[in-house]
């Protein structure tokens, strides 16, 4: 597990998980867009609550993007919501607008 940290954030912090079948990445920000945490973390529950108290620690949540949450996040996307952390999420789907486009749907 490969980790990066610059200790001592406080305040706001925005933070993007890329979902991976194994493994998921965190990557926090604080308000001026200083990376705050970059870590993966195992996609098994252990991992989610890894994740899910890293962000906690980062600093106050302003919002978390995260891709896949129907696929590969599903699980991870759960475990935030059965902690009440749904309120800042914001779910980053697959942009399909050039697929869309070509099959006339817009």
């Amino acid at each position: 597990m490969r980790t990066e940290s610059a200790p001592g954030a406080r305040g706001p912090v925005f933070c993007g998980v890329d979902t991976h079948a194994d493994s998921h990445w965190l990557c926090v920000l604080d308000w001026r867009g200083r990376k705050v945490l970059s870590r993966q973390f195992p996609a098994d529950a252990a991992g989610y609550e890894a994740l899910a108290g890293a962000i906690a620690a980062a600093g106050e949540p302003a919002c978390v993007a995260m891709e896949g949450t129907s696929s590969y996040g599903a699980g991870l996307t759960r475990h935030l919501a059965s902690l009440g952390m749904l309120d800042w999420l914001h779910w980053c789907g697959q942009f399909r607008e050039g697929r869309r486009r070509r099959e006339g749907r817009i």
